[in-house]
């Protein structure tokens, strides 16, 4: 028993003498895979190793998903800004139409006003040669 403690207790002091250093890193400090890795025990490594996996493999999860969101976002503005242009399409036309029916009118109505200007000014001539003749003729009559 006393051989098996002695060669027991050598050996623990031998590792303990000729290991290699022990780097402690704090959460949040990078690894760099050239210079630390070496220094790893092989789980450490392969678990070092697995969550740069689990990370990649998280990002590009993560990134499918805010692309799926952004596609329909992208979508619902699309369809949004459809509708808006339509919207202020109908408007304008509305406005077009509505400026054409006051034109129309507006025609009309100087239409109407030069078609009987012509009448209204033969009756105010007439009217003075009416009246220049009865004023005459009064005049002659009275003398």
């Amino acid at each position: 028993m006393h051989k098996t403690l002695t060669v027991l207790m050598v050996v623990c002091f031998y590792n303990a003498a000729f290991a290699d250093e022990i780097k402690l890193y704090k959460s949040g400090t990078a690894l760099t895979f050239n210079e630390d890795m070496h220094c790893m025990n092989n789980d450490t490594a392969l678990s070092v190793i697995g969550k740069v996996q689990m990370c990649t493999a998280s990002t590009k999860i993560k990134l499918d998903g805010l692309m799926a969101q952004h596609k329909l976002e992208m979508d619902a503005l699309k369809k949004k800004l459809g509708l808006t242009e339509k919207m202020y399409t109908d408007i304008i036309s509305e406005k077009d139409n509505t400026i054409d029916k006051i034109q129309l009118e507006t025609l009309e109505q100087i239409a109407s006003y030069q078609s009987t200007w012509w009448k209204y000014g033969i009756a105010v001539a007439v009217g003075i040669i009416v009246g220049s003749g009865i004023a005459v003729g009064a005049i002659y009559l009275t003398e």
